[in-house]
């Protein structure tokens, strides 16, 4: 078996999100800057703006404290 290599890679000791079980995928903290994609996919699906905050966080919704 073969390691596999990737460069965007991001392990995490908790669960990021508010209540994964109640599929509430909302961060619960920031996570690190994932990669940033065409204006297209700017907004998460509740409207906030991607990287506002200069992260452009994991996962379909941007962090927000």
């Amino acid at each position: 078996s073969r390691a596999v290599e990737e460069d965007h890679v991001q392990v995490l000791r908790d669960d990021p999100f508010q209540d994964a079980p109640g599929l509430d995928f909302h961060l619960r903290t920031p996570t690190d800057s994932g990669r940033t994609l065409d204006v297209l996919y700017a907004q998460d699906p509740d409207g906030k703006t991607r990287g506002g905050d200069g992260s452009w966080d994991r996962g379909a919704f941007e962090y927000e404290p």
